[in-house]
């Protein structure tokens, strides 16, 4: 009977200690936001989740007539795309702005110009 129970408490010890030794891995999910929000996509997508420590890139991908500007949040850079380690919950901005264009007009001779407006954007 006591080897019966000498083994049955090394069977316990090394369950209790493989327990320990095998730690569940930690997790953590990233939210994403573009601003304004018509104007591109961001992946990973929002809501993703990522093993602790694990290399993320994120890439910001604007609509026609937008340019991405910088990242906020969770993010300060304005590279695009960005890498960054993950080691907790994550809020990523990015942040566009329209493409603007100058247009200059030079006058050469005798002539009119005259201006008609095809289409208006509004900004953001």
């Amino acid at each position: 009977m006591r080897t019966s129970f000498r083994i049955n408490v090394a069977i316990a010890l090394v369950l209790l200690l493989s327990k320990c030794d095998s730690a569940d891995p930690v997790f953590y999910t990233i939210n994403t936001t573009v601003n304004p929000s018509e104007a591109g996509t961001i992946t990973p997508i929002s809501g993703s989740s990522f093993e602790e420590n694990t290399g993320i890139e994120f890439a910001a991908t604007p609509n026609a007539g937008w340019l991405f500007v910088r990242w906020e949040g969770g993010l300060s850079a304005t590279q695009n795309p960005v890498q960054t380690v993950i080691t907790s919950d994550l809020d990523v901005v990015a942040i566009f702005e329209r493409h603007q264009f100058t247009l200059t007009i030079a006058i050469e001779g005798e002539g009119v110009v005259e201006v008609e407006i095809v289409e208006t954007l509004q900004k953001g």
